[in-house]
């Protein structure tokens, strides 16, 4: 866990980044915390099977000591009204496999309600 007081070793501007696949079920809500609480945009690129993730200006992608290992770098995304989420690049665990990149959300984001407009779909298919 990292002192809340800290300091980034680094601190520098990001604009997007291609997620890896979720599980189906989080999919809604992870896109419309994205998009409606942290103003990003988020496309699904099927050809690759991830996301894209565009962040809004002003957010930056802050490097901690000790937060990372050797098979994984952790890193702090913050956006411009203070909200953070956690990005994780896991390294390959062999030459055949390619690194994957993730963000971690609130556990409310995964586990709270369905967001708005989304009961009404479910329900109608």
């Amino acid at each position: 866990m990292r002192d809340e007081n800290a300091k980034p070793l680094l601190s520098l501007p990001i604009r997007e980044i291609e997620m890896d696949r979720m599980d189906q079920r989080y999919v809604a809500r992870v896109q419309w915390y994205l998009e409606q609480e942290l103003r990003c945009s988020v496309t699904y690129l099927s050809e690759r099977g991830k996301y894209l993730v565009r962040f809004p200006e002003g957010t930056v992608e802050e490097t901690y000591r000790g937060q990372s290992t050797q098979w994984t770098h952790r890193t702090t995304i913050r956006f411009p009204g203070g909200e953070t989420l956690q990005k994780y690049v896991s390294a390959p665990l062999n030459p055949t496999q390619r690194g994957q990149t993730m963000l971690s959300f609130p556990h409310g984001v995964l586990d709270g309600p369905e967001p708005p407009g989304q009961e009404r779909r479910r329900r109608a298919v």
